[in-house]
Formats: structure tokens, C-alpha cells, sequence
């Protein structure tokens, strides 16, 4: 059949996670030197007590695609998964610790309900609702007082979608007598674990993803506010009564690690970029049959074959484009899409590759100045400078400007589609 270049271009969209048992995944995690990741994920809930991890990679690396196979994997298990994404609960803009255990709650109230919709919450917490309904926003009819059931998902809502709410909802729980907040949390947490055991389940992980969109910018006290609050409330957090994974930010995990392993009792997990190259320099071949693979199945589930799409030397045209983006999974795709995109028709020429280069490369690439220079010595030296500014750290790791690799232990480097930076012996 013809090369359909739409459906090409759609097979490529970076933007969407795998599903857990999709045909075009590639176990990429041997390349990235973190095989065993997978496992070490699974086996953090095996636990008898409640539990807290913290994993972390490049946004757009394919942590999503992961997190999804870990479900999978996990309810074979026998384990009751809630999955949310966190922008889906929560106003990353504007986050403390009261948000975040109602956006826990509330994760974990719609898998419980989606999963056994003969059990609904009922009106145990009642007095909750009682707390809540000063403000006006959740003010009932009183006919409607002793029908509604408890909505930790209509609080989180609530409370993501208007400021004014949000902050009326955490001075009610601050200023609860008798039962605190947490244990009305940890009182809802326990009747959703009997509800997944009476029905058969192991137990239950809570799974909070995109995490690590919080914004960067430091708080009022100067702290990033996902450290304000890990490390400002852990004492707190520690005591939710259920096993949760956390996807945080990539620079929390490298400036905290140590801190979030003392307060948290496990190390942070990571999932380094693919090494697409070498600490050498040179290309690294397992990263790039990686991508190569990538690329062949996308291509292959449209009824085409690589080579009617990238000619006869396909595989130097796609080495090209994943050296280009550094091994960063998302920024490979897009690289392809953008290619698929220039082309007049297919084969893509090299000319294509080339323009498709230069149009996504045209808006990091940097001209001379400080920025340079320090990635330029972070090129030279395949670390983080000990004296680096902590504001152009967390610039440098959450805008991609500075990718992590692991071999034997973490290195980094400059993402070259913001230009060409030399590295040892260079």
C-alpha cells in the first residue's frame, strides 16, 4: 500500500503515554543502564506498612509509559491501583500538604468507585462535611445534608479550580478540634483498603504522576515549593496510611536525594535519559537501536516499511535525528513528526532531516553568554558544578537544558539541540 504520510505523522505524536500492553513499546531501560527499574518500583510495595516513593527522569522521557506498565504489572500482583495525574487534582501553581492529601484522598475515592461501585463512601465522615460546609461552596439544602455521601473528588476540584476556596478549605482543617484532618484522611484510607481486601485484593498503592510539572519558581521562604513541601511536611506525609509513588521533579531528586532517603526510609528511583552517546563522545549503539527500534514500529503499524519511509540508509537518517536530541524520547518523536512534516514526499531526503533539525533546534539554541559558558563546563567536566547557582540548576534540569545519563554512575550533558558543546578530549 502507499506510504499514507498523515497517519505516519500521527503515529509519531509525542504527547501520549503507551498503554501497558501496547505492540510499539520498547523496554528501553537495559540502554539507559537501569534494567531492574521496573522491579525495584514493583518490590517497594511489599512492605506490610504503608510506604513512600519517589521516581523521577526528564519530563518527556517516557516515565508515563513506565508508570503504566507498573499498574499493570502491580494488579497482577493483586494490588488495587489508583492512578491520577496531579494536574487533574491539584493547582500545581499553588500547593501544601492539606491539598495534597485531599488530592490523595480524592485519587483514591474514584478508583475505589470505579472499581466497586456497590460500596460507596457513605456518611462517616460526616463531621467533615459538617467542617467544610461553612463555606459557601459546598453548602447544601438541608433535604440534600443527610443524602449527599462524602466527595473527596468534588473537594479536590474545588479546591484546584478557585484560590479563594482553597485557602478557606485549609484554614477549616487547620483549625479542626478533637479529630485532626490527617487521621479523617487515614479513617477514609482504611475503609478503601477493606473494601479492595474484602473484594479480594492484596492491598492498595496510590500512584501520583506529573508531579513534577510543579513549577520551578522558589516559594516566598526561597524554597522550590515541591521541597517545602516533601521535606517541610514529611512528617506528615509519612504518616498516610498507604503505599504512594510520587513522580517528582528530576532536580528535587538531585539536590534532595539524600534528605528524601532519611525521611522517607527508601532512595529515590531514576530513569536516566537514553545514552545516545557515549561518555566519550562517540555514538553508543545500544541507544540508538533503541530509537531505531522506536522508529520501525511506529512505522511498521501504519503498513510501511522504514525503508519506503527513510530510503535505503533509514538507519543513518534516524541516528542523525536521535543524536540530535540527546537520546530524550519525546524530543526523537517530534524530531521524526517534524521531518515527516518537511517532506515533500518519501523517501524523506537528508535535506528533510536537516530542516527538521533546524526548525525544532531554532527556538532552544542558545548565542554566547553566561548560560553557555557553564554548559560548556558542564560538558568539559560531565557533572554539576558544586558552586552552580541553585537557580540556574533547577533552570538547567526542568527547562531540559542538561540531561542525566548513568554509566557505572550519574553523568550529565548538554541537550544539543541547544548547540554544540565539547566534551573531554574534544
Amino acid at each position: 500500500m502507499p506510504a499514507d504520510i498523515p497517519a505516519l505523522h500521527r503515529a509519531f505524536y509525542p504527547l501520549r503515554p503507551l498503554p501497558a500492553d501496547s505492540p510499539l513499546y520498547v523496554d528501553t531501560l537495559p540502554a539507559r543502564g537501569v534494567t531492574p527499574l521496573l522491579r525495584q518500583l514493583a518490590l517497594s510495595f511489599s512492605a506490610e506498612g504503608p510506604s513512600a516513593q519517589f521516581f523521577t527522569g526528564h519530563t518527556g522521557d517516557g516515565k508515563s509509559t513506565l508508570l503504566l506498565r507498573l499498574r499493570k504489572e502491580l494488579e497482577a500482583q493483586g494490588f488495587l491501583v489508583a492512578y491520577g495525574e496531579a494536574d487533574r487534582f491539584l493547582s500545581l501553581n499553588d500547593l501544601e500538604v492539606e491539598d495534597l492529601l485531599v488530592g490523595l484522598a480524592a485519587i483514591l475515592h474514584q478508583a475505589v468507585q470505579e472499581k466497586y461501585p456497590r460500596h460507596p463512601v457513605g456518611t462517616f465522615l460526616g463531621w467533615l462535611w459538617d467542617e467544610l460546609r461553612v463555606i459557601p461552596q459546598f453548602r447544601a439544602e438541608e433535604a440534600e445534608v443527610t443524602l449527599k455521601p462524602f466527595d473527596w473528588v468534588e473537594i479536590s476540584t474545588k479546591m484546584r479550580d478557585d484560590p479563594d476556596v482553597r485557602e478557606q478549605v485549609r484554614q477549616r482543617l487547620r483549625r479542626l478540634q478533637g479529630k485532626t484532618f490527617l487521621g479523617a484522611v487515614n479513617e477514609f484510607v482504611a475503609w478503601a483498603q477493606k473494601r479492595a481486601t474484602d473484594n479480594g485484593a492484596k492491598g492498595v498503592v496510590l500512584i501520583l504522576d506529573n508531579l513534577d510539572r510543579v513549577p520551578p519558581a522558589p516559594a516566598a521562604s526561597g524554597e522550590a515549593p515541591d521541597t517545602h513541601l516533601f521535606l517541610g511536611a514529611h512528617d506528615q506525609l509519612r504518616q498516610f496510611q498507604c503505599h504512594v509513588l510520587y513522580v517528582v521533579r528530576l532536580n528535587l531528586v538531585t539536590h534532595q536525594s539524600n534528605n528524601l532517603r532519611q525521611n522517607y526510609g527508601a532512595p529515590p528511583r531514576v530513569m536516566p535519559m537514553i545514552p545516545v552517546r557515549t561518555r566519550a563522545g562517540d555514538p553508543n549503539p545500544a541507544g540508538l537501536e533503541a530509537l531505531r527500534t522506536i522508529a520501525r514500529l511506529r512505522v511498521e503499524a501504519t503498513g510501511c516499511r522504514l525503508e519506503e519511509v527513510f530510503g535505503a540508509d533509514a538507519a543513518q537518517k534516524l541516528d542523525t535525528l536521535a543524536l540530535k536530541c540527546g537520546g530524550h524520547l519525546r524530543d526523537f518523536l517530534l524530531l521524526v513528526q517534524e521531518t515527516l512534516g518537511t517532506a515533500a514526499a518519501l523517501p524523506v531526503t537528508g535535506k528533510d532531516v536537516e530542516n527538521a533539525i533546524q526548525a525544532v533546534a531554532a527556538g532552544p539554541r542558545l548565542q554566547a553568554g553566561p548560560d553557555r559558558d557553564v554548559l560548556q563546563r558542564i560538558a568539559q567536566e560531565q557533572a554539576l558544578p558544586p558552586d552552580l547557582d541553585e537557580k540556574l540548576r533547577r533552570r538547567f534540569l526542568d527547562q531540559g537544558m542538561v540531561y542525566q545519563y548513568l554509566d557505572d554512575e550519574y553523568w550529565y550533558a548538554p541537550n544539543p539541540l541547544h548547540g554544540e558543546f565539547h566534551g573531554p578530549g574534544s
